[in-house]
């Protein structure tokens, strides 16, 4: 949440893999209420759409006798944005805004009414997490060049 910079919580993998976005979309939707608006931005990692629409989905009322889990439906609130950041030479020469599910006018809307500004950007976790790696030597990118011993 964007204006008091309330964190949820985080999911840490050696490799950024489709079950790092899986994990890490089920932790969000058990912290939302069920069919609540919800707008989600991600950056432009293709595992991200696939896994916030397996994750905001509920099943409907109990089965009704038939054979076969209940069928799942997907948020009626639920909207998604992905920024995609275009670099040359080392330099920010684009940022990308896809509407991905939802309206750009209603994301606006949400966006301003949370205090996060007036246009979709992940700035605020991109931050967090530059944090997380500046503070904990764990969470810190290796930029060493060579072979590494691991053992010592």
């Amino acid at each position: 949440m964007v204006s008091t910079r309330l964190w949820l919580g985080g999911v840490v993998h050696q490799k950024r893999e489709r079950a790092l976005s899986d994990e890490l979309l089920q932790l969000v939707v058990r912290c939302c209420h069920v069919f609540a608006v919800v707008l989600v931005a991600v950056d432009g990692w293709k595992a991200y759409p696939k896994a916030i629409v397996k994750a905001f989905r509920a099943s409907l009322p109990p089965p009704s006798g038939k054979r076969g889990r209940p069928r799942k439906i997907g948020w009626p609130g639920l909207m998604m944005a992905q920024v995609i950041k275009r670099k040359a030479k080392g330099r920010l020469v684009e940022v990308e805004r896809r509407v991905l599910r939802g309206q750009l006018a209603e994301m606006e809307f949400q966006i301003g009414a949370s205090g996060g500004g007036y246009s979709i950007n992940t700035s605020y976790i991109e931050r967090l997490n530059a944090t997380f790696r500046q503070k904990l030597a764990v969470l810190a990118r290796r930029t060493r060049k060579g072979p590494t011993n691991w053992s010592e």
